[in-house]
């Protein structure tokens, strides 16, 4: 979230013709998408390249650091903002609007900016329990890093994802002894240890299989087959241990907000008690939906 009382206010129907030019748009704020009319969209898109405070891409031009572009959702156009400036919501003539007119100036606080263009953007983690350590403070971890984090506190074996298992190290209290009691290494796999520190990418998951189910004991029918082979077309899945993970999200919550304010006492009692990140480095775009998907699948 950051503060855009101070910020520029950018009308786009003044350099798009919405009428005559535009099929669907959505957005306003930290961005915009658009689908223009049959061949309006080269238009469009020199008309926006001249707009300061704003950057434009075709789809196939979005850089990859958003991990946005290959998604089928995104849309031809897409427009960013500045640090500084804000898109202000269109209005056509003819067009009754429920809520009434925008304001005439930007007001209050707003997010969906890029965190490389805003670092205001920042988010916060905070966390206490058996599992992590006490009175520890992370690096900061990126939101898609949660989703193994949560893993390995309930002892689920992650799916294939985005994040990393460096920052689940650094907070677990045992984190070597919690993997090795929760998952079973690939037999076939090489003994070495795999450093996977300098890749905040891409997860550890080549080292995670789900383990053994001892059968031996369980009743089998006269001419079923082998129990060798019986096991190869097993799925067994990691039991839970009775663990218990509760998650609370603060829509909108910066993250120097706890050391701006000293009235928030509960969140330094809780990093005594626990855990806390420098900060969490959102995904794009800052907003709330696209960062909770994250948080729960470690996806982008």
């Amino acid at each position: 979230m950051t503060q855009i009382d101070d910020f520029k206010q950018i009308e786009l129907k003044d350099v798009i013709d919405f009428k005559n030019s535009v099929q669907l748009y959505l957005g306003s704020g930290s961005g915009a998408q658009i689908v223009a009319k049959p061949g309006k969209e080269e238009e469009i898109y020199k008309n926006l390249t001249q707009v300061k405070g704003i950057k434009v891409y075709k789809k196939d031009e979005i850089p990859e650091t958003f991990h946005y572009k290959h998604n089928s959702l995104v849309l031809p156009l897409m427009v960013t903002v500045d640090a500084g400036y804000t898109i202000a919501a269109p209005r056509l003539e003819g067009v009754v609007y429920p809520y009434g007119d925008p304001p005439k100036k930007p007001h209050g606080g707003n997010h969906g900016y890029s965190v490389e263009t805003l670092p205001d953007i920042r988010a916060i983690m905070y966390g206490f329990g058996p599992a992590l350590k006490k009175n520890y403070t992370s690096d900061w971890i990126s939101m898609v890093d949660h989703y193994n984090l949560f893993c390995h506190i309930l002892g689920i074996n992650p799916i294939p994802n985005n994040g990393t298992d460096a920052k689940a190290k650094a907070i677990i209290l045992d984190f070597e002894h919690d993997f090795n009691n929760r998952f079973k290494r690939n037999p076939n796999e090489n003994e070495e240890e795999v450093d996977d520190k300098d890749d905040d990418n891409v997860s550890d998951l080549d080292e995670i299989t789900t383990p053994e189910v001892d059968d031996k004991n369980e009743d089998t029918d006269e001419g079923s087959e082998d129990e060798s082979d019986s096991h190869e077309e097993e799925t067994p899945q990691v039991s839970q241990e009775g663990s218990k993970l509760l998650i609370i999200l603060v829509d909108g919550f910066r993250w120097d907000y706890v050391s701006r304010d000293k009235t928030l006492k509960g969140f330094r009692k809780i990093a005594e008690n626990g855990v806390s990140a420098k900060y969490v480095k959102p995904i794009f775009p800052a907003n709330s939906y696209p960062n909770w998907y994250s948080i729960v699948t470690g996806l982008y």
